[in-house]
């Protein structure tokens, strides 16, 4: 076994090799980590929760699903009759998938990509 000798520290004798300088910049770089840390709880406890966009405009036009099912069974049974095999309710219901409750500044084709697949049509050349 080996012989294990404890000396006793006497206090002139420092426990460490730091020097002053050194000491007193690791001293003030834990206060200024503390304070840092401090100051970004702080802010960010102290913002309030970002706001949802809110719509705060007159509001839809009454009976909108109502109105554009109208005009869609005008327009594939009375206007247009070769196009009455589209369904009106689907073609609709995908129109208002496409917007509704979405930021209209954020909104893409994709979004309106299954109502252009209901909806599609060929025009024959010689129609405007």
């Amino acid at each position: 076994m080996s012989n294990h000798r404890f000396s006793p520290v006497s206090e002139d004798e420092p426990c460490c090799n730091l020097s002053q300088k050194a000491k007193i910049c690791l001293g003030t770089f834990c206060v200024l980590v503390v304070l840092t840390i401090a100051v970004m709880v702080g802010v960010l406890w102290g913002l309030p929760a970002p706001k949802l966009k809110e719509w705060d405009g007159k509001g839809t036009t009454p009976n909108f699903p109502e109105i554009v099912l109208g005009r869609c069974y005008t327009y594939t049974k009375v206007l247009r009759p070769e196009l009455s095999h589209k369904d009106c309710r689907k073609i609709g219901k995908a129109f208002m998938d496409a917007f509704l409750s979405k930021d209209p500044c954020s909104s893409t084709e994709r979004d309106y990509q299954p109502l252009l697949e209901l909806t599609n049509q060929t025009v024959p050349c010689n129609k405007k």
